[in-house]
């Protein structure tokens, strides 16, 4: 079996610390929004200077996709396929509005629904759920968790770096006390062990964020259809 060292090795780049900064930043900067500190708007706007800054590991990831394109594309799809036909329409789009009927939880049941709402309202949000957001949240919680934790556990770093990505999307509601919103939260952290298993077996951030990105897109066209 391989060890986490080994695994860490497959990834050509060193990961400095101040590669860091700008994505776990922008993660502190996400808390303190949902907790009223600071305006919400402005993880938004930081989320369109996360990517210039991060210019080098992303220009790393098109290298490594240009010249190991096939395995790259075939753990994408697979990765896609298990996130979106098993997590999304499934666990998402079944299994969670059920629970919120069955056991008569209205946020959980209208999840859904208001996600719809926001997509066919904005164009400019459906461009951030399809575009941005699989940027910014695989430079962070792949490229800046998952990847510094390598060194220490393989196993930690899928755990924490697929908590992380489940708490950003849930975040607010739990800090207002809607703890139903775990379920779906669940979902959430499946597709986060998804996308970090892909960035591991391929030591390409290519690979994780081609899947979310055709992930989000099939989401939004199947909502609006």
């Amino acid at each position: 079996m391989e060890t986490t060292s080994e695994q860490a090795k497959r990834f050509d780049e060193e990961l400095s610390p101040a590669r860091l900064v700008p994505p776990l930043g922008w993660l502190g900067i996400s808390v303190l929004s949902w907790a009223g500190v600071i305006d919400e708007s402005l993880p938004f706007l930081l989320s369109l200077v996360l990517p210039p800054l991060m210019w080098q590991p992303l220009w790393e990831m098109v290298r490594r996709v240009a010249s190991r394109w096939r395995r790259a594309l075939l753990v994408a799809g697979v990765t896609l396929a298990v996130n979106f036909l098993i997590v999304g329409q499934v666990y998402q789009s079944v299994v969670v509005p059920l629970i919120g009927r069955v056991w008569s939880l209205e946020s959980v049941s209208s999840a859904q629904d208001q996600l719809s709402s926001q997509v066919s309202e904005s164009p400019v949000f459906a461009v951030a759920v399809c575009l941005l957001g699989p940027i910014v949240e695989e430079l962070v919680f792949r490229y800046a968790v998952l990847r510094s934790l390598l060194n220490i556990s393989g196993l930690l770093g899928q755990v924490v770096s697929a908590a992380l990505f489940a708490l950003f999307h849930i975040g607010p509601e739990l800090l207002a006390g809607d703890y139903c919103q775990l379920i779906p939260g669940a979902g959430y952290f499946a597709s986060g062990l998804c996308y970090g298993l892909c960035y591991t077996k391929t030591g390409n951030l290519g690979a994780p964020l081609l899947a979310h990105i055709l992930n989000n897109t099939l989401s939004v066209v199947w909502i609006m259809s």
